[in-house]
């Protein structure tokens, strides 16, 4: 007879208290579980911007921010030397006014150095739109991006390593 019905009668029945109580306690767990995410920039309106976007979005007491220079970055506190982890970044294009080119290739250059040195067994991701910019790096990223986008007008792609 129950062949026939879309649901049994056991599926329709409210959840028990002790399975509602399990799944908040896995939610917990899971919180716990999440690694810390830290966002930082030298430019302290980018900091700030960074904190009311986290805070509309719920999320302000889920990430760090800090105004420090790419030369002051270094794995979250707390954290096992070596990974594993993630280090994500949106730098300058160089597609607008004030972006020297030398400048720029410092700036990668010295992202580069940094993730080698302080982030070993960390996977790297940059948002890029000039491939010779990634290359400064000198980390391995792959010959095409992992998705390609338009960022501000600018057409950008999601290099991750290898």
């Amino acid at each position: 007879p129950s062949m026939m019905r879309c649901r049994a009668g056991m599926e329709a029945r409210p959840r028990s208290r002790a399975s509602v109580l399990g799944e908040a306690a896995d939610r917990e767990q899971l919180d716990r579980e999440l690694p810390p995410i830290v966002a930082s920039d030298r430019d302290a309106g980018a900091i700030a911007a960074t904190r009311a976007n986290a805070e509309r979005a719920g999320v302000d007491d889920a990430i760090e921010t800090i105004e420090r220079s790419v030369s002051d970055v270094g794995p979250p506190a707390g954290t096992e030397a070596g990974g594993p982890g993630w280090v994500l970044t949106n730098p300058p294009y160089g597609q607008r006014i004030g972006d020297a080119d030398k400048d720029l290739r410092d700036l990668y250059a010295r992202f580069g150095t940094v993730c080698r040195d302080r982030f070993p067994g960390y996977r790297v991701g940059l948002l890029s739109a000039d491939r010779k910019l990634t290359g400064q790096t000198g980390l391995a990223f792959p010959a095409k991006p992992a998705f390609a986008t338009d960022n501000g007008g600018i057409k950008v792609g999601l290099m991750i390593t290898t």
